[in-house]
């Protein structure tokens, strides 16, 4: 049988990847922030100053990397990170709609 492969409980499928719109400058912008921040923990890593794995930790999640949404799915099996990604969309959501308020063409008109 080769190329078969058993698995145990429900087949859990992967989401498709929701690229968010921004721009070009704003990739580059927030991947250099995220690669001076790497450095800055590997650095840290020695040096008493510097957390450095925070600032690893920071890093990597500001790098565009494509692990990034397969490691999402995997820990979307714990409880406790669900809690927490639950949180971040609702937080994400209200600010996103505080922004399109204050962008609202009809308000700009009141003031």
């Amino acid at each position: 049988m080769t190329g078969s492969r058993t698995t145990r409980g429900p087949q859990r499928t992967i989401p498709p990847r929701e690229d968010p719109d921004r721009s070009f400058g704003k990739r580059v912008i927030r991947n250099a922030l995220g690669v001076v921040l790497l450095l800055l923990g590997i650095a840290g890593l020695v040096l008493p100053i510097l957390q450095g794995w925070l600032m690893i930790l920071v890093a990597l999640s500001l790098i565009d990397l494509p692990i990034k949404h397969r490691a999402h799915v995997w820990l979307l099996r714990w409880r406790w990170y669900q809690a927490i990604a639950k949180r971040h969309d609702a937080a994400w959501e209200r600010w996103h709609a505080f922004r399109q308020h204050r962008r609202d063409p009809k308000r700009r008109g009141q003031s």
